[in-house]
């Protein structure tokens, strides 16, 4: 794509956790004028154009575009792509120390679930120009239709992650496949919760809010919440300058 991104291509929160740091995602956030605040959703016509574009047959191009536009980081230098076929993009951690920790968070591409991810990832990585947060890095990770679990577990076996510092996942949308997401996790020792809507029969945008609403203050509580990865120390002095992913060199 010219001028853009290559198309190249993520365990279970503790409730005490999540529950710890739930507010987090309730207050507001200073910044220039028009940097969206931490308690607003997304509009419906934004989650209504992802989900148009996530249908198409070049939703993988489409998303690329987006994470690009949006300014997340890609995975692989100028590309989005892993290995497993899923597309990832990294807002990184602003704290010294605990900005070496990584939180997955996964919706599967087409769903209601991709559309909250996206959007909600987005808003988090520009207000992170401005403020302190999220403390550890985010992978938001877009796993390919049919993926489901196994895609999420190729992201969570990714060899460029240092395994011991992934903390948490969470996956939003796709209730159905609760169980087979949280035992992906338990093999791992990886923590993983699935958000999802009660009820069925809803539209696509509408499903797509409840999400976006119900991952606010799940991802507030995962990227900036305790407990901390036992490989996570203090770090020398020259280190602390800015954040570093969590990526092998």
């Amino acid at each position: 794509m010219p001028g853009g991104p290559s198309v190249v291509p993520m365990r279970r929160v503790p409730v005490a956790l999540a529950c710890a740091l739930a507010l987090a995602a309730c207050s507001g956030v200073g910044g220039p004028a028009g940097l969206p605040s931490a308690d607003r959703p997304p509009a419906a016509g934004d989650l209504r154009d992802v989900l148009d574009d996530l249908a198409r047959p070049d939703a993988d191009s489409l998303l690329a575009e987006r994470l690009f536009d949006a300014r997340l980081t890609p995975v692989y230098g100028s590309r989005f792509r892993l290995a497993g076929g899923s597309l990832a993009a990294f807002v990184p951690g602003r704290h010294p120390v605990r900005g070496r920790e990584l939180v997955v968070v996964a919706a599967v591409v087409g769903a209601p679930g991709a559309a909250a991810l996206l959007e909600e990832v987005r808003r988090l990585n520009r207000r992170a120009a401005y403020t302190v947060a999220p403390e550890r890095t985010v992978l938001a990770a877009f796993l390919p239709r049919g993926g489901g679990p196994q895609s999420l577990a190729s992201v969570l076996d990714a060899p460029i992650w240092v395994r011991s510092l992934l903390v948490g996942a969470v996956v939003v949308g796709d209730g159905g496949a609760a169980g087979a997401y949280e035992a992906v996790g338990v093999e791992r020792e990886v923590p993983v919760v699935v958000l999802a809507v009660p009820g069925t029969g809803q539209r696509p945008v509408d499903e797509a809010l409840a999400l976006a609403s119900a991952l606010r203050p799940a991802l507030a509580a995962a990227a900036n919440g305790a407990p901390a990865s036992p490989d996570v120390g203090v770090p020398p002095p020259d280190t602390l300058r800015g954040p570093r992913l969590p990526i092998r060199d």
